[in-house]
C-alpha cells in the first residue's frame, strides 16, 4: 500500500501506516500506565522511539507524521500488482523515508487540514503518542523537546476534550525553554523567518502555531509573536 496522493510511486514499494503505530502506542503504554504487563515493553520503547524520530530527525519533515502512510519498503509500485517481492529492501533512513514522498508532501511546513472529528485527526493522535515522549532520549534527540514541538504546533486540540482517550498529558516532564513555543522553524531564535511563518499560515487554512490556546490562527497570535521577537521571551500560553 501507499499514498497515491503524497508518495511517489517510483520509489515506494509499499508503507506502514504512522497514524496507527502512534494509535497502538498510545494505547499501549495507557495500558501499560494501569499495570498491565503484557504490554510489551520492547515494543512500547521501539514505537516511542520511532515517532521521537519522525519528529526530531533533521533528514524527514515532522508534518509527515499525520500522514496516512509512510514509506516502509523502497521499489518502484507503478504498473506492479502482485505481492512485496521477495529481498524488497526496508528504508534504511529518514532521509530515504522523505524522500520516497513526492515534492508536495516533502515540503509541507504546517499540519496541512483541520477537522471536526477528532477520533480519525492523525495530528491529534500523534500528539497523544507523544505525550509519551518527555523522559526519552535518543542519542541528541529528546523527548521532551519534541513534544513541546507537537504541543505548540499541533491545531485543533480543543477537539480532544471530546474524546478523552486523546487527551494526554505527559506524566512528569521539565518544560522547555519559552523559545520552544515562538521558534517555529526550530533554528533556536525567535525573528522574523518565525513570524513570516505564522503570518502566511493565518493567510492560509493551516495554523503554524496557535500561541494563545484558542484554536485559531489570527492577528492575536502574530502579535504575541511580535512582542515576543521585541522582548525576546515567548509570550505563548
Amino acid at each position: 500500500f501507499y499514498d497515491v496522493n503524497y508518495q511517489d510511486p517510483t520509489k515506494v514499494y509499499a508503507g506502514s501506516q504512522p497514524w496507527t503505530l502512534n494509535f497502538n502506542g498510545a494505547v499501549r503504554r495507557q495500558v501499560a500506565d494501569m499495570g498491565y504487563g503484557f504490554a510489551l515493553p520492547s515494543a512500547n520503547l521501539w514505537l516511542k522511539k520511532h515517532l521521537l524520530h519522525a519528529i526530531s530527525d533533521t533528514a524527514y519533515n515532522p508534518y509527515l507524521v499525520a500522514m496516512y502512510y509512510e514509506g516502509a519498503w523502497s521499489g518502484n509500485q507503478a504498473g506492479c500488482s502482485g505481492p512485496q517481492p521477495e529481498g524488497a529492501p526496508f528504508m534504511q533512513t529518514w532521509a530515504a523515508m522523505k524522500d520516497s514522498y513526492n515534492s508536495t508532501a516533502q515540503g509541507l511546513a504546517s499540519f496541512s487540514y483541520s477537522t471536526t472529528q477528532a477520533e480519525w485527526a492523525y495530528h491529534l493522535i500523534a500528539l497523544s503518542a507523544a505525550s509519551f515522549l518527555p523522559g526519552l532520549t535518543d542519542g541528541a534527540l529528546s523527548g521532551t523537546t519534541a513534544y513541546n514541538w507537537m504541543k505548540a504546533t499541533v491545531p485543533d486540540q480543543i477537539l480532544t476534550t471530546l474524546v478523552p482517550r486523546l487527551r494526554i498529558v505527559p506524566r512528569s516532564y521539565a518544560a522547555a525553554p519559552d523559545a520552544s513555543r515562538c521558534d517555529l522553524n526550530r533554528d533556536s531564535r525567535i525573528d522574523v523567518s518565525d513570524l513570516q511563518i505564522l503570518i502566511n499560515s493565518t493567510l492560509g487554512s493551516a495554523c503554524a502555531a496557535d500561541l494563545n490556546l484558542d484554536s485559531r490562527c489570527d492577528i492575536l497570535d502574530i502579535q504575541i509573536e511580535i512582542n515576543s521577537i521585541i522582548s525576546g521571551i515567548c509570550g505563548a500560553k
